[in-house]
């Protein structure tokens, strides 16, 4: 586990001094969306070194579940110009569903939502958010573009499993065999078949990007983060 964890932590430090000095027009709207996505990945990346520093692992399965997500987006991205399309429809019905529940005012906190968005303003915003046009993707679908179906199949759904705190991920987490039965523990050691699979799939996913947005920004890496990226496409 050390060995997995100090090459994640060296890959997300080297990307922290080099993605910053990246050069990507917010007016292209998709290589921009790329060095983002790239952002998210880094800053994802090196909350799961930190956790897994501290054994502190529960949180982990939902992190790399996002770093999935964000990774299958960045791929679908890179090789579709056209992809970006599906992502602000996605973003355009989610923005509608959240302000059209905010709008009925049915439950407490909605209420106090709507009280702070008056109805003529709440109006408006909706007015202002056309149903996309374009249909939105289902997580099945944006990895069977990228070509992860058995990703999807298999490793994201252990990971929403996990992230859903599900019986089997409660036990796995608290429940230890005593004498008198069953007690209750926290922070406790992960299996390392885990561990080492969690923390090498979240280096995999950061060096892997970090190579495509890199190629589409037509910027040479520099090697201070090219030498890391080169030791996982080698591993």
């Amino acid at each position: 586990m050390s060995k997995r964890l100090t090459e994640l932590e060296s890959l997300h430090d080297a990307c922290v001094a080099a993605v910053p000095q990246l050069t990507a027009e917010s007016v292209d709207q998709r290589l921009f969306t790329l060095a983002m996505s790239l952002s998210s990945l880094v800053e994802l990346g090196g909350s799961v070194a930190l956790l897994a520093r501290h054994s502190h692992w529960t949180a982990v399965p939902s992190i790399v579940r996002t770093m999935l997500e964000t990774y299958v987006d960045l791929c679908n991205l890179s090789s579709d110009p056209e992809y970006l399309t599906f992502m602000n429809a996605r973003e355009s019905k989610d923005a509608r569903t959240l302000l059209g529940v905010i709008s009925t005012g049915r439950s407490e906190l909605t209420q106090t939502l709507a009280g702070r968005l008056d109805r003529d303003t709440l109006a408006v915003l909706m007015g202002e958010l056309e149903s996309p046009s374009t249909r939105t993707l289902s997580a099945k679908d944006r990895f069977t573009r990228a070509g992860l179906y058995d990703a999807y199949e298999i490793v994201y759904r252990l990971l929403s499993s996990d992230a859903h705190s599900n019986l089997t991920a409660l036990r796995s987490r608290h429940a230890e065999a005593r004498d008198d039965g069953l007690g209750l523990v926290l922070h406790a050691e992960r299996d390392e078949t885990q561990v080492a699979f969690m923390l090498g799939l979240s280096r995999e996913m950061l060096a892997e990007d970090a190579v495509i947005v890199y190629e589409a920004l037509g910027v040479e890496m520099p090697a201070s983060l090219s030498k890391y990226c080169k030791a996982q496409q080698g591993a």
